[in-house]
């Protein structure tokens, strides 16, 4: 099929119609049926349905145990399939696409299993998830995948692919943390073979990852740094703008900036950005995220709320099959929380009534099996119920497994106080449980300002989750804004950053065997009066 690619002129880095034309003349050369431009969406439904029958007509032993093909043609069909769908998703081709990747599988169940077959079935589980919702087929399709790279010995390529396309699925049922081996391991076999797109894409996902998973701040600034500059190095601009966020927000947290709400205009994101000539739109939304978290866990939520704002504009253009990643449901917990906020201070339904909408969003995916949100919800469950809306309290408490308390009219405050004060407790305690540091220390400083309790424990709590994270400029922020209890005059007010070492900073990294990554396209920068906020 590569010799087909070099014949055809297939330059499979740009998502054009002309391209896509190619591929399509291609993959009709090797025998298979594409569908129409104008497939409707009753055709894509019937197509991912029949596929999904196939599916769960077998055993995960089954699926397993399926032969090899012998037929040459199915392996290059495939694997052009999964070349011409990242195109048709530029193109908005939604119909096509679930069309061709549908029957792609069932072909694989049917006809038997190809090399390139671990790569059609994370695609699967991702539409599945993406359109229908379904967590459970989702994620047991995405680990079949992984499962398939070991019986097929698939090729380095095939696993990075694999790797890239798992992120959407493998969040739902396992901790984030358990995917960062894996992403490095896409990283250095990408290097090793000169893929620098999927070495560099799978780092992008290991440091998202490691942020969200709450581990430790401290090592991934050294990580982040080393990834950046070696991105830089292959010239590839294009995934390290999209990773520069990331460092900037590290460096804020753990106190390495002159701000902690500094983004684009900090020194560290100015020296990058002016190095390697920004465009002002590579990775803008993942500023104005990571912003929107600083500022809100810092209290200036009139700053989040304006972040939050221009990431549901562009949110409204994401495409669905991106809407699946976890980072996408930390923004609608955000929404809620800043929505609540507003509800509170101004009274006004409409607030109330966009907070709810992201709680049920959020709710959705745990009844699907979400591993990795139930806390929030908690979270949002005891922050719905501090707004003393009618009949949150009792919903609250069923949903959180409190059970009912008895309330007469002279002790109705005092018990939902109490009830509130639980609520709080037990989403602390399952986030720590799970280990979401920043969800620990979020949740306490939401108590503090919504329970009584007669001391500083919420604050004590907060500053301690803070700590263990590696994020002392929030201490140090919210020491000045609420006069949170100040650490003992012995202890060292910064992190000492020298001494941790960052996940692979002990190792040598791989150089791949090719240094000129090819530059992605830009755009001409519409933020050149710096008014970053009118995108």
């Amino acid at each position: 099929h590569f010799a087909l690619l070099e014949r055809g002129g297939v330059d499979t880095h740009t998502g054009n119609h002309d391209v896509i034309n190619q591929i399509f003349e291609l993959i009709k050369r090797l025998g298979v049926d594409v569908p129409r431009r104008n497939t409707t969406e009753s055709k894509a439904e019937a197509s991912k349905k029949r596929t999904f029958n196939l599916v769960e007509a077998l055993s995960d032993e089954d699926i397993l145990a399926l032969p090899k093909t012998k037929n040459r043609k199915q392996a290059a069909s495939t694997r052009l399939i999964v070349i011409l769908s990242r195109h048709m998703m530029r193109n908005k081709m939604w119909n096509m696409l679930i069309t061709l990747a549908s029957d792609a599988l069932a072909t694989s169940l049917e006809y038997g299993l190809c090399e390139y077959s671990p790569l059609i079935f994370a695609f699967y589980g991702k539409i599945i998830i993406s359109y229908d919702k379904d967590i459970r087929v989702g994620c047991r399709i995405g680990l079949l995948a992984q499962l398939l790279l070991e019986k097929l010995e698939s090729s380095s390529s095939v696993r990075i692919e694999t790797s890239m396309h798992t992120k959407f699925v493998n969040h739902w049922k396992q901790p984030l943390s358990l995917s960062l081996e894996r992403r490095i391991s896409g990283y250095q076999e990408g290097l090793k073979i000169g893929n620098l797109y999927g070495a560099f894409y799978n780092i992008t996902l290991y440091g998202m990852g490691y942020f969200y998973s709450g581990l430790s701040l401290p090592p991934l600034v050294d990580d982040v740094k080393r990834f950046l500059d070696q991105m830089g190095s292959y010239n590839f601009t294009r995934p390290m703008f999209l990773n520069l966020p990331l460092y900037q927000t590290a460096l804020n947290l753990t106190g390495q900036s002159d701000n902690v709400l500094g983004m684009f205009t900090a020194k560290t994101s100015e020296y990058y950005h002016q190095k390697y000539k920004w465009d002002g739109i590579i990775g803008l939304e993942i500023w104005w995220s990571y912003g929107m978290q600083i500022a809100f866990i810092c209290d200036e939520i009139e700053i989040a709320s304006a972040y939050a704002d221009n990431l549901k504009r562009v949110g409204e253009k994401t495409c669905m099959l991106e809407r699946v990643l976890y980072f996408e449901q930390v923004r609608a917990f955000f929404y809620a929380l800043i929505a609540i906020d507003q509800y509170r201070k101004t009274g006004k339904q409409k607030f109330f009534h966009e907070a709810d909408k992201y709680k049920l969003s959020i709710e959705e995916c745990i009844k699907g099996g979400s591993f990795n949100l139930l806390h929030k919800l908690q979270i949002l469950e005891a922050e719905f119920n501090s707004v003393n809306k009618p009949n949150i309290i009792e919903k609250s408490l069923k949903t959180l497994h409190i059970g009912h308390l008895k309330k007469t009219p002279s002790e109705k405050n005092i018990v939902s106080a109490k009830s509130l004060q639980m609520m709080y407790d037990k989403a602390i305690s399952s986030s720590r449980r799970t280990g979401f540091l920043q969800d620990v220390a979020l949740t306490a400083l939401l108590a503090s300002k919504s329970v009584e309790v007669g001391d500083d424990r919420y604050h004590v709590a907060a500053n301690e989750a803070l700590e263990s994270w590696g994020a002392t400029a929030v201490i140090r922020c919210l020491q000045v804004k609420r006069s949170l209890p100040k650490k003992d005059s012995a202890e060292s007010d910064t992190t000492p950053i020298g001494q941790i070492k960052g996940y692979r900073a002990t190792k040598r990294f791989i150089e791949g065997i090719q240094k000129e990554g090819s530059e992605f396209l830009n755009v001409d920068n519409p933020f050149s009066n710096g008014e970053y906020f009118q995108h």
